[in-house]
């Protein structure tokens, strides 16, 4: 057995203040939206000199939601319907992030993100909240165009769903 003595901070003086949620929701399917995650985790870089590799990077374009990552040697896109419009124009969650949400999901818990420029936050029933920075990009890529090029148009009218139980058929 061990015995220990831990230094303990008390919460007043702690130098961060994890923030109250806004309301200023992601309005997704949540479940839908983890998965589109945990898919574009694939293909997240290292390079952190290029900060669109860094996460997933979230961009609205009317009722969807456009997920993308790359790591310059591919590149991954989901996309989740959107229940309400979202409140800002494209951010970045960071890799960590969005690991720490899909571990944090549970069955039957109330769920819900929120997303803002300045951060993101994961909140999980009533008494669990992840906090996280998004990530600046002064240069950002252009995803939407990069897909366009790369991808021959009848290429991309014919493209389908990976099914869900794709894994399972293999097996």
């Amino acid at each position: 057995t061990s015995k220990f003595k831990l230094a303990l901070l008390a919460t007043e003086r702690f130098v961060f203040d994890m923030p109250e949620p806004q309301g200023l929701n992601l309005h997704v399917e949540i479940d839908e939206f983890l998965r589109a995650i945990d898919y574009c985790l694939q293909s997240v870089g290292m390079d952190t000199g290029i900060p669109d590799q860094l996460g997933v990077t979230l961009i609205p374009k009317g009722d969807v939601l456009n997920l993308y990552s790359t790591n310059q040697q591919c590149i991954t896109h989901a996309k989740v319907a959107l229940k309400k419009e979202a409140t800002f124009r494209r951010e970045i969650l960071s890799e960590p992030f969005c690991k720490q949400m899909l571990k944090l999901r549970r069955t039957g818990a109330k769920m819900q993100i929120e997303v803002n420029s300045e951060y993101s936050l994961f909140t999980v029933g009533k008494d669990t909240r992840l906090f996280g920075k998004v990530i600046a990009s002064e240069n950002p890529i252009d995803f939407n165009q990069v897909v366009k090029h790369e991808f021959a148009k009848d290429i991309r009218d014919t493209q389908i769903c990976i099914p869900s139980k794709l894994k399972l058929i293999l097996e």
